[in-house]
């Protein structure tokens, strides 16, 4: 730039964004006395430089496939997609089994875990947005429901 007659230095300026979800720990799962067991999924949010977020974000996961059936005659259930503000150290995505009157009936979680496959689907993760497919995408993932705990497999971060 010039201004007056003088040229400036070249400078660069760098904008901060969502890139990445890391897995911050190994899934935590527990035995839930309704629905067998709970699984918490924890990560971290980075950005481009492998800065953890300075704060709270909303976030958002959306389903891009219908419920894939791995065990014949199962009758679990689906939730919807959700949306919420999450702190960027530190998050989980909470997934649990189904209630003890499906099938196949859901248990508490193996050691080591147990795995007959229920169900599958895949999916995307939003950072900047609780609105459902909004904001930046940051990750892909298929969530596999076994008896006995969830997974989150396929994981792609950063998304392309």
């Amino acid at each position: 730039m010039t201004a007056n007659g003088a040229t400036s230095d070249t400078f660069h300026l760098s904008v901060r964004a969502p890139h990445r979800l890391v897995l911050n720990s190994n899934f935590v799962q527990s035995a839930d006395a309704t629905w067998g067991y709970d699984t918490e999924i924890h990560y971290r949010i980075e950005d481009q430089f492998t800065d953890v977020l300075p704060s709270a974000v909303p976030i958002n996961e959306q389903w891009t496939s219908g419920i894939i059936t791995d065990f014949s005659g199962m009758d679990w259930r689906r939730g919807a997609a959700q949306g919420a503000t999450v702190g960027a150290s530190d998050w989980y995505d909470h997934i649990q089994g189904e209630t003890s009157t499906h099938t196949p009936t859901p248990r508490g979680p193996c050691s080591p875990l147990c795995n007959t496959a229920v169900y599958h689907w895949n999916g995307e993760w939003y950072v900047g947005s609780t609105v459902i497919g909004s904001g930046r995408r940051v990750q892909t993932n298929t969530w596999q429901k076994f008896t006995d705990h969830s997974e989150h497999t396929n994981r792609v971060s950063p998304a392309p």
